[in-house]
């Protein structure tokens, strides 16, 4: 998501001056910073957080942090932090993974000018030419 919403502004942003063939007199500073460009992504990433994380309360579906194994089709069992393991059955199971980026040893993601898609989005000032590496949805973005 946080890709999406940064094409999303690149692409008003890149339009911005041509507002005014339709009637529309905003204006935008000169130079954008990276810090502003960022910024929409993250006040977009912040509410998306806040939708999704309340989406289970609101249709009453249980949540259970943890490493979890699916037994069978309808049986999951949980192991948390704590070490204590739940055992649980349903007609339907949800395994929320979520993501990290994949950092090749070969690859000096040390340097301060190597990002990965969660590191690129703390990026302090816009490069003048990129190289992006892979081609993964997210890299394609």
């Amino acid at each position: 998501m946080p890709f999406k919403t940064l094409c999303e502004t690149a692409l008003y942003l890149s339009g911005f001056r041509q507002r005014g063939l339709y009637g529309i007199h905003l204006t935008v500073k000169d130079q954008v910073t990276a810090r502003d460009f960022l910024y929409r992504e993250r006040v977009v990433a912040e509410a998306e957080r806040d939708r999704v994380s309340g989406n289970p309360d609101h249709h009453k579906v249980d949540q259970v942090p943890g490493k979890a194994e699916f037994m069978d089709a309808h049986t999951i069992k949980v192991s948390s932090r704590d070490g204590e393991t739940s055992v649980m059955t349903g007609k339907a199971m949800l395994a929320a993974t979520g993501s990290s980026p994949y950092c090749p040893p070969n690859s000096p993601f040390d340097h301060p000018r190597v990002f990965d898609s969660d590191t690129i989005l703390q990026i302090e000032e816009l490069p003048d030419s990129m190289l992006v590496a892979g081609g993964g949805v997210i890299g394609c973005e």
